[in-house]
């Protein structure tokens, strides 16, 4: 009895699993025809650009030194997303090159803006998300060629009066995923 019920269901997945593919082959004659399904699957994508270098220059040796990029967001589906910041330093900070000690790195705060320009900026926590973030361009992969948000930067000038002269430097790597 389970030999019966076993064959009947191995026959069974047979039936159901033929139906899965749709290609045919066609009969043998003076012409044949088959067919084949085409089948593809296009993600939800986001893309970053348009990104620039922040130089803060020199520091005067008062103020906060601040500075910031404009970037292009395109996502092909339409929603909200998340951005996530991190840097070659491990925190957010900007460190001396060889002969630098990790007491002598100058701590940031970094803000990401859902549009171009900083008015509205919302801080970024390190490695952490930044959710419901929108202003995705949808119609052309590099914004048309414009911005519709921005990344800064700032440091307090108690952070840069006391470290020694050289140049501070930092990669940070932004990462946008659609939510």
């Amino acid at each position: 009895m389970k030999n019966k019920i076993l064959i009947a269901a191995i026959a069974a997945l047979g039936t159901i699993s033929t139906g899965i593919f749709a290609a045919s082959d066609g009969d043998v004659g003076t012409t044949s025809t088959g067919t084949t399904d085409i089948t593809l699957v296009v993600p939800d994508l986001v893309r970053i650009s348009a990104l620039s270098d922040i130089d803060l220059g020199t520091y005067s040796g008062m103020g906060t030194e601040t500075g910031n990029t404009d970037a292009c967001i395109f996502r092909n589906g339409a929603g909200t997303y998340s951005v996530t910041a991190t840097t070659d330093k491990g925190d957010f900070r900007i460190s001396r090159g060889a002969g630098g000690t990790a007491a002598e790195d100058i701590d940031f705060d970094a803000y990401w803006n859902d549009e171009s320009g900083t008015t509205g900026r919302a801080a970024l926590t390190y490695n952490t998300a930044l959710t419901t973030q929108s202003g995705t361009n949808t119609a052309a992969i590099d914004c048309g060629g414009g911005t519709n948000a921005n990344f800064s930067v700032e440091i307090a000038a108690a952070d840069m009066q006391t470290k020694n002269p050289a140049t501070y430097e930092a990669t940070v790597t932004i990462v946008i995923a659609p939510e």
